[in-house]
């Protein structure tokens, strides 16, 4: 059976081709998701063509394949990734990954043929001591003006974006590591970074300095520093280190994660995901 998730509804696991049945009739009139919907959901979990090959490579080598937001979040999270995919969440918990996925699927359709756009990079760490391939897609960059771009749709809750704290600091982070694939695939280090802020009727851009010479070496120090401690941790696994309290409220594992039950993080109820991709 092809379970992807549990029904929105009841809480518990439902075969996909039960779920789109059940949706084409409505059998249960206060689920919010037509087969559409769901049927789009389930493609967007897939994972991209490039990314499954990567994965597939990563093993035939015996090394991990890390995506870069496991460099940025939570490193428990990120361990607990390498043992497999989350548990089970509903339809509704997808949704915001989703609608990431069409604004990006939408700017890479748009984007000029000289630009690097939604392009995959892999690089290795082994050379640097880590078992682990590091994986991440670069919205946008344009080789020959050196203007790195990536994009973020985000649940503004009504506030406009020009009064949000923006940018985030992990996503200046993840520009940076973006440019430190970009110059491991042998493209030139790029000169300008743009963050790139989408809610459902504003687009607000924020300015990022890459990083000097000095910097960039420590940006891949802390590539390697994380890595290590992602993949070469103990079987109790590594310490929570969650940036802010709502990764905790949406990541899959935090109701059996023994960081978060012995009371190390707190997440609000009143926490919200700021973004979304």
């Amino acid at each position: 059976m092809d379970i992807l998730w549990l029904c929105e509804e009841t809480r518990r696991p439902v075969p996909l081709h039960d779920c789109l049945e059940c949706a084409r009739h409505r059998c249960r009139p206060t689920c919010p998701f037509p087969p559409t919907m769901l049927r789009a959901l389930a493609r967007s979990m897939e994972g991209d063509a490039e990314l499954v090959e990567a994965k597939a490579l990563a093993k035939r080598a015996g090394v991990a394949l890390l995506r870069v937001t496991s460099l940025l979040g939570c490193t428990r999270q990120a361990w607990y990734g390498l043992g497999g995919p989350p548990p089970l969440e509903r339809p509704s918990r997808h949704w915001s990954r989703l609608r990431g996925t069409i604004f990006h699927a939408a700017l890479e359709a748009l984007a000029g043929e000289e630009t690097v756009a939604e392009a995959r990079l892999v690089t290795s760490l082994e050379p640097l001591g880590v078992q682990a391939w590091i994986a991440g897609k670069v919205d946008h960059y344009d080789p020959v003006t050196g203007q790195l771009s990536d994009y973020k749709s985000l649940n503004s809750f009504g506030k406009k974006l020009a009064n949000l704290d923006l940018p985030k600091q992990h996503h200046v982070a993840q520009l940076w590591i973006y440019g430190w694939l970009l110059s491991k695939a042998g493209y030139p280090y790029p000169v300008t970074g743009r963050l790139i802020y989408m809610d459902m009727g504003t687009v607000y851009a924020c300015d990022v300095a890459m990083p000097d010479a000095e910097l960039q070496a420590q940006v891949e120090a802390r590539i390697v520093e994380k890595a290590r401690l992602i993949t070469e941790a103990d079987a109790d696994g590594p310490t929570g280190d969650p940036p802010e309290s709502w990764v905790c409220r949406y990541c899959g594992h935090a109701d059996g994660c023994a960081f978060r039950m012995n009371g190390n993080t707190q997440a609000s109820a009143d926490d919200g995901k700021p973004d979304a991709a």
